[in-house]
């Protein structure tokens, strides 16, 4: 199937927008960006005019054909306090909890969807520092959405080079 050029210039720009910082978003574009991978995850920072830096780490999942967003995972650090921010696909049904849920673990951290737009939802997942040191010790962090039909979608991203991409981010913070 043939796509139009206004078709590939929106999913460039939708790329675009999921790929930079998400603290990025709100500061000024011009702003400069530090970014530093680790294995699988990458830090990323952004400088404000006002010389205040905004920093998280993150993991994008893309199409190996079509180099498209599947999902994404961002963790930052506010002063001590984490937060972590998934991106995933749409046709979820979003009266369902989705979860995260690391390695084969049966304890599971609950999230809120906040926002979906045309790349995806946005679901926010409040999370403790026992649960960061826990994504640290593992292989792998699920998040898990249902499909309208009741069956489960299950989205899996690697924690290798989490911890030292995790380290970075709090010398920074």
């Amino acid at each position: 199937m043939t796509r139009s050029p206004l078709f590939k210039l929106f999913s460039l720009v939708a790329l675009a927008i999921v790929a930079m910082p998400l603290a990025a978003l709100a500061q000024d574009a011009e702003a400069p960006t530090v970014t530093e991978r680790f294995d699988d995850w990458v830090l990323s920072c952004t400088t404000a005019e006002d010389g205040q830096e905004a920093c998280e780490i993150r993991q994008v999942l893309l199409t190996s054909a079509e180099n498209r967003l599947v999902a994404a995972m961002a963790l930052t650090n506010a002063g001590g306090s984490y937060s972590l921010l998934g991106i995933v696909p749409l046709g979820a049904r979003l009266q369902e909890t989705p979860t995260l849920a690391i390695d084969d673990s049966s304890n599971v951290v609950s999230g809120n969807y906040v926002q979906c737009l045309g790349s995806g939802c946005r679901v926010m997942f409040s999370i403790t520092d026992s649960t960061v040191d826990a994504m640290g010790s593992g292989e792998n962090v699920r998040i898990t959405l249902t499909r309208p039909n009741g069956q489960p979608i299950r989205i899996g991203f690697s924690l290798k080079g989490f911890t030292a991409a995790r380290n970075a981010l709090d010398a920074r913070s």
